[in-house]
């Protein structure tokens, strides 16, 4: 049984195909795309080039708890304990802290949800 002849590309190397300014970057990467079939590539290189709607859900999750944090942090600093009503800048502020937080949150999921899918 005969050993075929494979090809490993590291995501830098697949990536400075595109970063090269001239036409003899996209003829390499053609001839590599032709022999896609003897290609050995690197699960980041497949996360990062060949599907990007992958990364979507871990956006919309970072916008969604950012603005959600920022909200409800906002709504609790509207009233203060003493008069009733708290000064402009003190939601502000809180609705600034929320939104680090929340955004922090996000981070910590997306992150969690990249180290799950590295393991399988």
């Amino acid at each position: 049984m005969a050993i075929s002849n494979l090809l490993f590309v590291d995501a830098n190397i697949w990536l400075d195909f595109y970063r090269v300014r001239n036409d003899t970057g996209l003829r390499l990467l053609e001839h590599t795309e032709a022999l896609s079939e003897k290609l050995i590539v690197t699960y980041q290189l497949d996360f990062m080039v060949e599907s990007p709607w992958r990364a979507l859900p871990m956006y919309l999750r970072l916008t969604f708890w950012t603005g959600a944090m920022a909200y409800i942090s906002f709504l609790f600093a509207r009233f203060d304990l003493g008069n009733g009503h708290s000064s402009p800048g003190v939601m502000l502020t809180a609705a600034f802290f929320g939104a680090f937080v929340g955004f922090a949150l996000a981070s910590m999921f997306a992150n969690r949800v990249k180290r799950k899918a590295l393991q399988q």
